[in-house]
């Protein structure tokens, strides 16, 4: 634990962005009643591993040796399972509840299992998940650095791995928010979207019909943006997260990089893909 005034996004880019699979979630936006703390880590540790899941196929956990190792089961099976067999003791008394796991994303693809509707299949797993065993944890409230090991009885490595880690802190070098980008402009972004200005509204005058007729009681009418990241000078997708959170700052937002595709979210709704092809998908 130290005192620190480094920003999130600098200590991100020195320690992680260059790592096969890394996580941050981010508070960008303080909210001392709900948003305080930001994690962030990557799958160096020697307890990490990968876990990919595709509906109506095994399980995958990719291990820290390259070995990959398969469990007939789905990805719901398979966390219930190992997080009732793990027990983690902690020492020392943080003042979050986040003490490492699983972190990654659960797509909607998922439902067929939850509620045995079948959707689209997807290029990419329909769940990925790294079990985080080292990481940082970042009071923004009293601008303290948390750095976290898990071990399994001999300390040693944890401890070498935190000494190191603080080394290369001290070298952290401080690097200005990005300017907004020009695709933020309205009117830049019009000529993206899934549905214009114009038919967006009379969508909205014929949901309204919907309702006074009884159809719903209610609808939640959203829009897509479909961008081609070369045509806007975006260097890669974490700058481009940089960008979003500078534009759109929230209590919970998060930054998942893996070896398929860079992915952004937000608390507000706000979910953004970075795909192979070069495109921006944000709903």
């Amino acid at each position: 634990m130290v005192k620190t005034n480094l920003q999130a996004a600098d200590i991100f880019r020195a320690l992680f962005v260059n790592s096969g699979y890394s996580r941050w979630l981010d508070s960008s936006r303080l909210d001392t009643g709900y948003a305080r703390f930001s994690f962030m880590g990557d799958d160096s540790g020697p307890h990490a591993h990968i876990v990919n899941y595709r509906v109506g196929e095994s399980i995958t956990v990719e291990l820290p040796s390259g070995e990959t190792i398969t469990r007939n089961t789905d990805i719901f099976s398979f966390l219930g399972s190992t997080l009732s067999d793990t027990n983690v003791r902690i020492p020392t008394e943080f003042p979050f509840d986040f003490t490492g796991g699983y972190v990654g994303y659960l797509g909607y693809e998922l439902m067929a299992i939850t509620e045995h509707v079948e959707g689209r299949s997807s290029q990419l797993p329909d769940g990925q998940l790294l079990f985080s065993d080292r990481f940082l944890a970042i009071d923004h409230l009293e601008g303290m650095l948390y750095l976290v090991a898990l071990h399994d009885g001999d300390s040693s490595g944890a401890r070498n791995w935190i000494e190191s880690t603080g080394d290369r802190l001290k070298s952290v070098l401080s690097t200005p928010s990005p300017a907004k980008a020009a695709i933020c402009r309205t009117s830049a972004a019009e000529r993206y979207l899934l549905h214009d200005k114009s038919s967006y509204l009379a969508n909205i005058a014929q949901f309204k019909e919907k309702i006074k007729a009884g159809e719903s009681y209610e609808v939640c009418l959203t829009n897509r943006v479909q961008v081609p990241l070369h045509s806007h000078d975006l260097k890669d997708g974490f700058e481009t997260y940089l960008t979003l959170r500078e534009t759109n700052p929230a209590p919970y937002s998060c930054f998942i990089k893996n070896c398929w595709t860079r992915s952004n979210g937000a608390n507000r709704r706000t979910r953004t893909r970075y795909e192979a092809g070069g495109n921006v998908r944000r709903n």
